[in-house]
């Protein structure tokens, strides 16, 4: 992971765009103009062991369904 600049402050969304990378996922933070604020790569996940469990999954799935 690469910190490449920090935001400005004036409130501008910033965007995340993934691609598929050599072995894994590489991820940028960009804002409106492109500019590149983090730089990620090869990024990769692992199976949990013992699988998933219901109550580790619950808060995931609650962030992810959240409305803003």
């Amino acid at each position: 992971m690469r910190t490449l600049r920090r935001p400005n402050g004036d409130g501008g969304p910033l965007f995340a765009v993934t691609r598929p990378g050599d072995g894994g996922t590489d991820a940028y933070v960009v804002d409106g103009e492109g500019r590149l604020y983090l730089s990620l790569s090869g990024y990769r996940t692992v199976e949990m062991p013992g699988g998933l469990a219901a109550d580790l999954v619950a808060p995931l799935r609650a962030a992810m369904e959240a409305r803003p």
